[in-house]
């Protein structure tokens, strides 16, 4: 479908995030290469908002500016981002029509839209849904955090997506591939209530935005520190950055803490692989271990020549602030119970992700189950 005008939600955003963004490719990452598909910020919230107005438009033109710089089967007819058909536009569609309440009953009617809106984002990155069940670090773990503040009713329809998700690893290991031989079936879920750990907290958790969960949560794990610490590249990946949230989080009475500028910016070592580290020490004569981390590797560096740690990483990208933090004393007993409940809720969503997953080949029997 063609979309010749911008909505005014859609340039309000468009306006917000061009000074942060990618300077030829604005809602995407300035930090990272714009074939990442990585967003400048967090639309979850700017999702759900325009789900519940019932304006798709502005979300169909959101996914196309984030997969503009890597379309991969791309777009259709026309010859710009707003002309012809979208790949993104159908998978917006059909999770916007997705009656999740016929799975889960959630203790609040708004969480439905937070997993819409979560959704939508990572099916930025194409393939299918079945797909997200790979990984322990993947999208289904952001999903478990940031619906964790929700009580979940799984319905007497929810077994019959284990089924499904059983389904499709046994006709994935038809081909032999060993990732596949080795993945193990899901229990069987039967219809029950998980209730969220969070009382007092509850409130405040759930008036975060979802991002902002998600950072929370990460941060709980360590108590305190440095809140870029607790953040990874999947969550960087659909756009939730701890800085970002860092002003939100300290005034949310969950944590506190304050903004310190560096004397001296850090570099951003994500930027540079263990591989690349060892090379550069191979040529500069360098003596490290194969099992250092890459800390380690470049401490060594640092002690050897300053000048060789400044050649490494001059060209990285870097850090001019830190965000220290640490957990309100008085909420810690309920928040310090999340990572927990984040783990119980992450096969829910594991096997969430085969609604409306319809297996295309033949099924082969089998009852094995996870022990």
């Amino acid at each position: 479908m063609s979309i010749p005008n911008k909505t005014d939600a859609f340039g309000q955003l468009e306006n917000k995030v061009r000074d942060i963004g990618h300077p030829q490719y604005p809602f995407l990452s300035k930090t990272y290469s714009p074939m990442s598909r990585v967003p400048a910020a967090d639309y979850s919230d700017f999702i759900k908002v325009q789900l519940k107005r019932g304006d798709e438009k502005s979300i169909l033109m959101l996914m196309r500016n984030i997969i503009e710089a890597n379309p991969g089967v791309g777009l259709g007819v026309g010859a710009d981002k707003y002309s012809g058909y979208s790949w993104t536009d159908g998978l917006v569609k059909e999770v916007n029509g997705i009656d999740f309440n016929k799975y889960i009953q959630y203790s609040d009617t708004s969480a439905c839209w937070d997993i819409k809106s979560l959704w939508i984002l990572a099916c930025k990155d194409g393939g299918g849904r079945e797909f997200w069940i790979t990984e322990k670090g993947n999208v289904n773990s952001i999903f478990a955090t940031a619906m964790a503040g929700y009580n979940h009713m799984l319905t007497s329809e929810f077994p019959k997506l284990v089924q499904s998700a059983n389904s499709f690893i046994r006709e994935m290991r038809k081909d032999d591939i060993p990732y596949w031989q080795e993945y193990p079936l899901f229990k069987e879920i039967e219809k029950q209530e998980l209730s969220s750990p969070l009382n007092q907290t509850r409130t405040r958790f759930l008036n975060l935005s979802i991002g902002a969960r998600v950072v929370l949560c990460s941060a709980i794990r360590k108590v305190s520190g440095n809140l870029t610490d607790c953040s990874t590249y999947s969550q960087r990946n659909i756009g939730i950055n701890a800085d970002q949230v860092a002003d939100e989080l300290y005034s949310s009475g969950l944590m506190k803490g304050a903004r310190e500028t560096l004397a001296i910016p850090e570099p951003q070592m994500e930027f540079i692989t263990k591989a690349q580290m060892t090379e550069f020490c191979t040529i500069h004569n360098v003596e490290v271990k194969k099992f250092w981390n890459k800390d380690k590797i470049y401490k060594t560096i640092q002690q050897t020549s300053a000048q060789l740690a400044h050649d490494l990483v001059k060209d990285l990208p870097k850090i001019h602030e830190v965000f220290k933090f640490e957990v309100v004393p008085k909420c810690k007993d309920e928040l310090n119970a999340l990572p927990v409940f984040t783990e119980k809720l992450f096969p829910i969503y594991q096997v969430l992700c085969f609604v409306n997953f319809k297996l295309k080949k033949s099924d082969r029997q089998g009852t094995d189950l996870i022990t």
